[in-house]
């Protein structure tokens, strides 16, 4: 018997479709015998009977309530056997459904059947492609989902007559169109494909022309000349160009909606127009927003707003203006109330005035230019001062960005304690109380991902080069290089199964025997890894104030920052419901004195935990717990002068609990730094 390939997505997608039916018995069980192939849970999702949960009904979000009707059931009964043919089982069938009373309005659900053999295809023509060349040909067909020998799936049987159709689409067939027509012998579980393209004309690109708003600001030739730097008239037609011209005409970041369509083909011309309609946003937008971030090293609270105006002076010139006033609190609150020693507190804030000039060498390159006035209280060192920074930015296409930039630093670095026993300021901090900073930086990214605040697909490729020195020892005393890389791959069609990788590798390479100065060092910890509080993976020091007998007073150890880099985190994230994702990860990190470390790996510490993400409108927020294995080695002491033997404060405990404060500062793997850490704050890790 044979059996057409003719299927109705109805079936399929049913369990998505919402029946308004009266309440019927309670479904306390639903038992599938005989799923060997696909698993039960597999064909549950494609019900509309399901049964209930085992928590009770009246629990927030996990409880609930299912009830049997007997249409949804029997045609429940349908979707079984036309799932398992959409997945290449032809013979499958439900041979018996028992539908069991229970006491008080319950019934309990059982369907056997049986899947037998997978269909597989045993021929695959592919008509109408007579107008390509014979090389385009190959390429198509070598890329088709669907290949002979391959079981049939039907998926895959839509995907290969789109991808059909894409190819001709990008060839320049603006017309193209492909039909198809499979057979399936079930009792030799055989299928026969036959697919038919229709080319058509081919075509090049037309004129492009602009829909917008009424009172529209923006002046069309600017629009335009974005979408013809990808679609340019008299080019052969794909959609390819067409994509990448709707993406540069919403990176222009003046509008709320872009779509770029295809008119009517020009049968006379061989040409196809473009038709760009566009909605503007707001040009003068204003926002105010505020949060917290703790660990057990740091709390803070702040504040923040942002006034952004994206037609300054006209041009589409953009200026904006982002303040963030915040309190900070060292190591944390409770520490800083009971008046612990070497804890501290004080204001925090960073505002920073943004210009940015598009189309300022080309229409691929804007120029940007940037002043920032902050305030920093960070464990090692204190800062006021500032930033002025002007720069490129050139996207040769939507997503590789080329940023080579200039900037001058000013901080007056201060601190609580004595640096007389470590070498003095200049050794601490890498250069005088008054710090002038001087570096030329070159950035370049790859950013493939989905999303930036939730990416679940994509990658991410950086690199930063930094060539700078203080100005008291000169403009050019290191090299500072800070390449990173980040994947996410995502499984289930919601992608609610995420899984995320990062590593990062950096050094910093001194010119002559001068210092780098504290702010161009390498911190790690907090996000980037999570075993350790924000900046506490570095090199440390420990300030002291000795009598005349080397009798030295107990202090905190301070990072002070390093020359060398290594991290890397793998993680799991687990979109649970709609709002909440939960995650494991491993993170893995240090930091070292040296420039190039290549004993790093031998060194790496090694975190474990797990993670809460809550989604809000600005990002989701984060909550995430670790533990510290104990693998690797304790963390660098800098700055060691005279003959005084000193061990720092020693938090091997967790969270406060079990501390030695007697403990050898090398005697686990991050020490003097505690094993557990939490991090709290808005935004993923990654």
């Amino acid at each position: 018997m044979k059996r057409p390939g003719v299927y109705g997505l109805w079936l399929l997608l049913g369990a998505c479709a919402a029946v308004d039916v009266p309440e019927g018995p309670i479904v306390d069980r639903l038992e599938l015998q005989g799923t060997k192939e696909l698993s039960a849970s597999q064909v549950k999702k494609k019900l509309l009977t399901t049964e209930s949960s085992w928590w009770p009904y009246w629990l927030p979000v996990l409880g609930h309530e299912e009830h049997f009707n007997e249409n949804a059931w029997q045609a429940d009964l349908r979707r079984i056997e036309r799932y398992y043919q959409a997945n290449g089982y032809y013979q499958a069938r439900v041979v018996e459904e028992v539908v069991t009373p229970g006491p008080e309005g319950h019934v309990s659900l059982k369907v056997r059947l049986t899947e037998g053999g997978r269909a597989t295809i045993s021929k695959l023509d592919v008509g109408g492609l007579d107008a390509l060349m014979a090389d385009q040909k190959a390429q198509l067909l070598k890329k088709l989902p669907t290949q002979v020998g391959q079981v049939f799936l039907e998926e895959e049987w839509d995907a290969t007559k789109k991808a059909i159709a894409s190819a001709l689409y990008e060839l320049g067939y603006a017309e193209g169109t492909v039909d198809g027509e499979a057979t399936v012998d079930v009792g030799q579980l055989a299928a026969d494909l036959e697919l038919e393209a229709k080319t058509g004309q081919r075509y090049r690109f037309g004129k492009v022309y602009v829909a917008a708003d009424p009172n529209a600001r923006v002046p069309p030739r600017l629009i335009v000349e974005q979408v013809e730097g990808e679609v340019k008239e008299g080019a052969w037609f794909n959609q390819s160009a067409i994509s990448e011209a709707q993406t540069r005409v919403f990176q222009m970041g003046v509008f709320s909606a872009v779509k770029v369509n295809r008119g009517a083909p020009d049968r006379a011309s061989g040409t196809v127009p473009i038709v760009l309609d566009v909605r503007e946003a707001p040009f003068h937008t204003l926002r105010f927003g505020g949060g917290i971030g703790a660990d057990q090293s740091r709390n803070e609270a702040r504040v923040s707003a942002e006034y952004s105006d994206r037609n300054f002076f006209g041009g589409l010139r953009r200026y904006t203006l982002r303040a963030k006033v915040g309190y900070a609190f060292l190591q944390n609150v409770v520490q800083v109330a009971q008046g612990v020693e070497g804890s501290k507190h004080g204001p925090i804030f960073r505002v920073v005035n943004e210009f940015e000039q598009p189309g300022f060498l080309a229409r691929t390159v804007n120029f940007e230019a940037s002043l920032e006035a902050l305030r920093q209280l960070e464990a090692g060192f204190n800062s006021l001062g500032g930033t002025a920074r002007v720069g490129l930015r050139w996207k040769p296409t939507t997503n590789v960005t080329v940023s080579p930039s200039y900037s001058f630093s000013y901080y007056r670095l201060s601190e609580s304690v004595s640096l007389g026993a470590v070498g003095g300021q200049d050794l601490y901090y890498g250069c005088n109380l008054d710090c002038f900073i001087s570096t030329f930086e070159q950035t370049v990214a790859w950013d493939r991902r989905d999303s930036l605040l939730e990416p679940h697909k994509g990658f991410y490729l950086g690199l930063s080069v930094q060539e700078g020195g203080t100005v008291s020892a000169g403009f050019f005393t290191y090299l500072r290089f800070l390449p990173e890389a980040r994947g996410y791959l995502s499984f289930t069609k919601d992608d609610r199964l995420t899984f995320a990788g990062r590593v990062r590798a950096g050094a910093l390479v001194q010119l002559n025997d001068v210092p780098s100065a504290i702010p161009t060092r390498f911190f790690s910890g907090g996000n980037d890894m999570r075993g350790f509080s924000a900046r506490r993976l570095s090199p440390y020091d420990v300030p002291r104030v000795c009598d005349s007998m080397n009798v030295c007073q107990k202090t905190e150890s301070l990072p002070v920052g390093g020359n060398s880099l290594l991290e890397a985190s793998v993680e799991v994230r687990w979109n649970v419901w709609e709002a909440l994702t939960l995650s494991l990860f491993l993170d893995a990190g240090y930091v070292s004195k040296e420039a190039f470390a290549l004993n790093l790996f031998a060194k790496l510490n090694y975190a474990v935990g797990f993670g809460f993400r809550y989604r809000t409108p600005i990002g989701p927020i984060r909550l995430d717990l670790a533990f510290r294995l104990p693998v690797g080695a304790a963390l660098e002491e800098s700055g060691v002068a005279g003959n005084v033997v000193y061990a720092p404060t020693v938090h091997s405990g967790c969270f406060g609990i079990a501390d030695s404060a007697s403990a050898n500062a090398n005697s686990y793997a991050g020490a003097p730094q505690g094993v557990c850490a939490f991090h709290l704050s808005i935004g993923e890790a990654f």
